[in-house]
């Protein structure tokens, strides 16, 4: 677990990213649960659970002079280059989001037991289809409280088995991954609507992220040159 504020990890691409070969679902959740926060919930003495800030100016980090080791863009090149699970980083503390670094991690059973008559659904969303699921569950910005304006996203893996001791490492294109996402006002999680677009609430207070990602990529390097690491 990352829990320095100033630290954010590796962010872009690196040699384990790119050396990535599937995993076990039994694996991912033995790491998952190798450094917990709590061992006992609500024991007296325990610290309280980190919150990390979210703020333009991190977002905008190595933006300047143009153009530079830009953290977000090295993000969101990440995000579509690397299917990894995990990301350690050299000193086995991960690496930090930089929009949605409070989280949760959860497991459970993926299943399709209804589905509308005639509905053309295929794969895993197709009716009867069961497999094992690890996702995180995870509010963008720094606001975590109930009954606060939250920007609310599921974000997970699909293993096409239910086997939870499957000894073959499983990688794309054998699994899915799921995302949705919901904004709420009052609500605990479990009970907002999931939708692919903000409250208007919501998005208004997250405007300046936003911004951030329709900003245009730097140069590319010239013919034969390779970018440094995470460019």
């Amino acid at each position: 677990m990352n829990l320095d504020p100033k630290s954010f990890g590796p962010e872009g691409v690196t040699l384990p990213d790119q050396q990535y070969n599937g995993s076990r679902f039994s694996e991912i959740w033995a790491a998952l649960l190798a450094n917990p926060y709590y061992h006992t919930w609500g024991k007296p003495g325990d610290p309280p659970l980190p919150v990390y800030d979210v703020t333009l100016g991190r977002a905008l980090s190595g933006l300047f002079p143009w153009p530079k080791r830009w953290r977000f863009q090295q993000a969101a090149k990440r995000t579509i280059d690397s299917q990894a699970d995990m990301r350690w980083g050299p000193d086995g503390k991960g690496f930090r989001r930089i929009v949605h670094p409070n989280g949760v991690c959860l497991k459970g059973i993926w299943k399709i037991d209804e589905a509308p008559e005639g509905t053309a659904y295929t794969g895993y969303f197709k009716k009867g289809k069961e497999g094992l699921v690890i996702a995180r569950y995870s509010t963008c910005c720094t606001e975590c409280r109930r009954g606060r304006y939250r920007s609310l996203s599921l974000a997970g893996k699909l293993y096409p088995t239910t086997d939870p001791d499957h000894k073959t490492p499983i990688g794309v294109p054998d699994a899915a991954v799921t995302a949705g996402a919901a904004s709420d006002s009052r609500h605990a999680g479990i009970a907002c609507r999931v939708r692919n677009y903000l409250a208007v609430g919501a998005a208004a207070a997250a405007a300046p992220l936003l911004l951030v990602d329709m900003l245009p990529p730097g140069p590319p390097a010239p013919p034969g040159v390779t970018p440094p690491e995470g460019r």
